[in-house]
């Protein structure tokens, strides 16, 4: 398995409405490490827990990360997982806790 470091955009609840209201462009990222076999398959996984941690952000299931657009790259990384980098697999998702906060 190989070690690929996936970063995604996205904005919080606050900064899409002021984004809206504004034109502002604001945007947040986040990052983690995903063991995979290939950069395709933790791409995918990594839109895939990008959907499920914007859903949880805006606590809301119609919201969708995929839907907005977001951009999202991915990398081959030797980095080991640290607290604020989590390391998952295929088919885990990461503790949304840490990213979630009061907006």
């Amino acid at each position: 398995m190989t070690r690929f470091l996936y970063s995604f955009g996205y904005e919080t609840p606050r900064q899409y409405r002021l984004n809206s209201q504004m034109g502002w462009d604001d945007e947040d990222s986040l990052a983690i490490l995903i063991e995979a076999d290939d950069e395709g398959a933790a791409l995918n996984w990594g839109h895939e827990v990008s959907e499920k941690f914007v859903k949880q952000l805006y606590q809301d299931d119609t919201v969708s990360w995929k839907g907005l657009g977001y951009a999202s790259w991915i990398e081959s990384s030797s980095r080991e997982p640290s607290s604020t980098l989590p390391l998952i697999r295929l088919g885990e998702f990461p503790d949304f806790a840490q990213w979630l906060r009061e907006d």
